[in-house]
């Protein structure tokens, strides 16, 4: 065995250099992106949306594209590769009348090619691992989680290796089913990109490698053959296949649905002027939008008369502000978001900050030394990364495009100064009110933006706008405080800077958490604000939650409403909807009576999906019992495939005509029907062969 795995080491070893050279040219690639971004984070004034991205290679969406694609391609290849290259000259009969037994070959083969592949892949992982892990050399936070998505995709890549082998041993032709296993590899990667648990990509790699190991040992102890595989070799490669199937399957029919429905597809928005009137936009392929008010009344141009351009018509709109309520902590997110770690706040000229979710603090890198400076927190800066346990509750309404400086505890406010690293409490509440959420707004002056910021706070019962800092309203300068202590707002007698109103939150959390205000210009109202229900809310009651829309005066108090009823959530779209009906499983039907009502996507046509899935079932399930008798399958085989598509549906139904092997057929010369060859005797009247003619150059042992 030791003699097979040097052999194998040595044909395979110059793919393995190629590999690597190739694998660590990418990494130093992506290293060299990190570094570039954080030379170039001080020089943006705001939106850091493609740099936070980048500065932390580890969870850089670029390099983890290419360790996907590299991990992948290079398993499969080294793999297929293995087997490849011997089926010249017919080394691999060679090979197999050696003393060694099928399996001990295989292992050989495997143990060979998971070292080489490992010393490609993931060996410059962990050298850039180490090297991002010690300071001074990346000024970004660093977790050992963040070597997640890296390494779990580098375990995945065994996957395609053993996808690879089993693509070069299976009897089959390369455009029909032969490269099923390699996609239901490609599965495995979305499972390890969607993780959000540490259970989950290792959950999904180690079925997908006891799968595709099963398979591709089977099959090199029946050189590729299904028929004589045992049984657990039949399990795993009808399992790989099936995937690959369901895999192949929704990338065509994602395809042709796009094709086909996605053009046919309307869909509408609602807008607000700076005067306060609500039009209603529809958007449909290759169509002028059509903008009416809430009465119908077509919105013209006053120039030409005609129906308004939607370039002329978003000129007209005001500014918008978004705020997202939660009171429960924003969920951990999948590991390859570097939101999920932290979140790039800011820069100054010498300091790039960082939020910090471990310690719900700003941490502060020097782009010199590439070292912590310290971090600030809502009891001002502290050397230390803790602070004394003071911490910042988690943004919900953080926008790495255009965020603002706002970040609150339970009870507070604060605006973030980095310059002086300080922060300045801009509105409290008691307790038993706790904040869900702020954001900053602007108000309009003479058709512009003013330099005053506005605060928009929620908490459990009311929203509130409070003022700017009268300093700055005032255009007084506010002078730097010394960086450790921290510059604070004028509050008035009850703790706030100059709040203008305060208004119950009706509707309330749960069901409405988004709000939208809109500050206002020649309309009789100098705000309005939009109360919208949240998606998952919103679906449970088939979009039956309208959006309020609310007009304040100066003083907070409402002036007038209006209810908008949201978008359709369900469409009625027949293509996709029988499309979906046809694929799902038969076996689903059953539970569509125990779903809760308006939970099926289905529901307005919940009787036709029944329909459709039924008789498409009826017409798959017929046609595999037909192959089954035809080819005369055992019935212990056929009742099994029968059961299978139940619960697999059509994938089921193609990774059936992708394992079986269908022999050819000859008249029996007794019964004068079709025969199968691979028979001893005929399966319609049980005659054998008979014996083929002697032509008199026949050896016979003697009797």
């Amino acid at each position: 065995m030791k003699t097979l795995i040097r052999k194998e080491l040595q044909e395979n070893r110059k793919l393995a250099v190629l590999g690597i050279i190739i694998f660590t040219l990418l990494i130093l690639q992506g290293y060299h992106g990190s570094s570039s971004a954080l030379q170039d984070v001080s020089s943006q004034p705001y939106g850091y949306a493609q740099i936070a991205e980048k500065v932390q290679p580890l969870l850089a969406s670029g390099f983890l594209t290419q360790t996907c694609f590299f991990c992948a391609i290079f398993g499969a290849l080294l793999g297929w590769m293995q087997i490849f290259s011997e089926r010249h000259r017919d080394l691999q009969a060679f090979l197999l009348h050696r003393p060694a037994t099928r399996t001990e070959i295989f292992l050989s083969k495997a143990l060979a090619g998971v070292a080489l592949y490992l010393l490609t892949t993931a060996v410059p992982l962990l050298c850039l691992l180490a090297w991002a892990r010690f300071p001074g050399h990346l000024a970004v936070p660093f977790e050992w989680r963040m070597a997640i998505p890296s390494l779990a995709y580098c375990l995945a890549g065994l996957v395609f290796y053993f996808a690879g082998m089993l693509t070069g041993l299976r009897q089959a032709r390369w455009y029909a089913s032969r490269g099923l296993g390699i996609a239901g590899a490609v599965v495995v990667c979305f499972a390890v990109r969607m993780g959000s648990d540490l259970w989950e990509p290792m959950a999904a790699i180690g079925l997908g490698l006891l799968v595709m190991i099963a398979a591709a040992w089977s099959a090199f102890e029946t050189s590729g053959h299904y028929q004589w595989q045992a049984l657990r070799g039949k399990i795993a490669l009808i399992i790989s296949m099936t995937v690959g199937a369901g895999a192949v399957l929704a990338f065509v029919v994602g395809m042709l649905v796009s094709f086909f429905a996605q053009d046919r597809l309307p869909w509408s928005y609602y807008s607000m002027d700076r005067n306060g009137v609500i039009y209603k936009v529809t958007q449909a392929p290759h169509k002028q939008p059509e903008i009416v008010d809430l009465q119908g009344k077509p919105l013209l141009d006053e120039k030409t008369g005609r129906m308004i351009k939607l370039s002329d018509f978003n000129a007209r709109m005001g500014p918008a502000y978004s705020l997202n309520v939660d009171f429960e902590p924003p969920s951990s997110g999948m590991f390859a978001e570097p939101s999920r770690y932290f979140m790039l706040w800011g820069a100054t000229q010498d300091t790039v900050w960082y939020l910090w979710n471990k310690y719900g603090r700003l941490i502060g890198y020097d782009l010199v030394n590439r070292r912590i400076i310290g971090s600030i927190g809502p009891n001002g800066f502290s050397t230390d990364l803790a602070g004394g346990g003071s911490r910042f509750v988690l943004p919900h309404n953080y926008n790495a495009w255009s965020h603002s400086n706002l970040l609150n505890t339970r009870d507070t406010v604060y605006d973030i100064d980095l310059e002086n690293r300080a922060t300045r409490p801009l509105f409290t509440t008691t307790p038993d009110d706790p904040i869900g959420g702020a954001v900053q707004v602007q108000m309009l002056k003479d058709k512009e933006q003013n330099n005053d910021r506005y605060t928009l706070a929620a908490t459990r019962r009311f929203i509130h706008l409070v003022g700017p800092d009268p300093a700055r309203s005032a255009d007084i300068p506010v002078q730097p405080a010394k960086r450790a202590a921290p510059v604070l707002f004028s509050l008035n007698s009850s703790g706030n800077a100059s709040r203008v109103w305060k208004i119950p939150y009706q509707p309330s959390y749960p069901d409405y958490t988004a709000i939208r205000f809109s500050p206002l210009l020649n309309g009789p109202d100098p705000f309005a604000l939009w109360l919208e229900p949240s998606w998952g809310a919103n679906w449970k009651r088939t979009s039956k939650l309208p959006s309020r829309v609310m007009w304040l005066a100066e003083d907070g108090a409402v002036t007038r409403t209006v209810e908008l009823p949201t978008r359709d959530f369900v469409t009625d779209n027949l293509f996709k909807e029988q499309w979906a009906a046809v694929l799902m499983p038969p076996a689903l039907v059953a539970l569509f009576p125990f779903l809760e009502k308006d939970a099926l996507p289905l529901q307005k046509h919940r009787l036709r999906a029944v329909l459709s899935v039924v008789c498409s079932a009826a017409i798959y399930l017929s046609l595999v019992f037909w192959f089954c008798r035809r080819y005369s399958l055992p019935p212990r085989s056929t009742w099994g495939w029968m059961i299978f598509l139940l619960f697999t549906g059509v994938p089921g139904l193609l990774a059936f005509f992708s394992v079986q092997e269908w022999p050819a057929r000859e008249p029996c010369p007794a019964c004068k029907k079709l025969r199968i060859v691979t028979r001893e005797t005929c399966e319609h009247c049980a005659a054998p062969f008979a014996p083929p003619p002697k032509i008199g150059i026949e050896i016979f042992e003697p009797a």
